[in-house]
């Protein structure tokens, strides 16, 4: 959220902890220096590109035999 009106999280759970977890994290305010600090450790270009690997999304188990 801190990357501007563009960029929304999508939390996903079904646990109500979880969930009033994930609505608390919205008041949240990262500084300049956390948010410096966040990007050192885990630059967005590392994590960009598809949820899934392809062959994950390709997988069908035995559910079908």
């Amino acid at each position: 959220m801190a990357r501007g009106a563009d960029v929304v999280p999508i939390p996903g759970t079904t646990n109500p902890v979880n969930l009033a977890s994930n609505v608390a994290a919205a008041g949240v305010a990262l500084t300049a220096a956390d948010m410096a600090a966040l990007e050192a450790a885990c630059p967005w270009e590392a994590v960009a590109g598809g949820r899934y690997a392809l062959d994950a999304m390709t997988y069908k188990g035995n559910a079908l035999q």
